[in-house]
């Protein structure tokens, strides 16, 4: 038969084991505050350009969360850099599913498109962008380089006007008018903004 010392020493164990429980889950991370923290890791790092960092964290964020569009954006933006772009745009694409009003995911969409020769898709994406941000002058430029490439070089001329409208000291938009006037057989203009280019703020071209 056990004493009541006995007895109150297994009282004395239980109650400590579910002291030590408590303060367990006291400090345990719940998914949702465990996702946080891998997400909040995983950005700073991409927005470090460390990649390869970056890209384990924001998985494991996405994860345990899969509705955190900002670590499915910046995991997107770290595949680009890698060179993944079918991984980029799948999580460019999940963004959209979540939030498609952002310029910037079918900026980076455009470009992935336009690397892979998918140049319908290209231009839809960057006709998307200019939705949202029409005051973006890097956008009407890169698609004026893809009309530029199909030899539609009235469309061309217009998109680089735009942007040159927008921000009229980058040289890089002067340049490319020129030689889509020059293509176009508009060789006195060509002339023009070849000048403009040189006259310009931006020395690379």
């Amino acid at each position: 038969m056990m004493t009541k010392l006995e007895i109150l020493w297994r009282i004395v164990i239980l109650t400590f084991h579910k002291l030590l429980n408590w303060i367990e889950d006291l400090f345990r991370l719940k998914p949702h505050d465990e996702a946080e923290v891998y997400s909040r890791i995983g950005q700073k790092y991409a927005d470090r350009g460390e990649t390869d960092e970056a890209i384990p964290k924001l998985m494991k964020a996405l994860e345990l969360n899969p509705l955190d569009t900002e670590a499915c954006y910046k995991l997107g933006v770290s595949c680009y850099k890698k060179g993944l772009y079918d991984d980029a745009v799948k999580f460019f694409t999940n963004v959209i599913g979540l939030d498609s009003r952002d310029a910037d995911i079918h900026t980076h969409l455009g470009s992935i498109y336009n690397r892979q020769g998918l140049t319908d898709q290209s231009i839809e994406n960057y006709r998307k962008a200019l939705d949202f941000k029409p005051q973006e002058p890097d956008i009407h430029y890169r698609l004026g380089l893809i009309y530029d490439g199909q030899k539609k070089h009235q469309e061309a001329i217009k998109l680089y006007q735009r942007a040159i409208e927008i921000e009229p000291r980058v040289a890089k938009y002067h340049y490319s008018l020129g030689l889509a006037h020059d293509a176009n057989g508009e060789h006195s203009k060509a002339i023009e903004s070849f000048r403009q280019a040189m006259e310009s703020e931006e020395e690379e071209l």
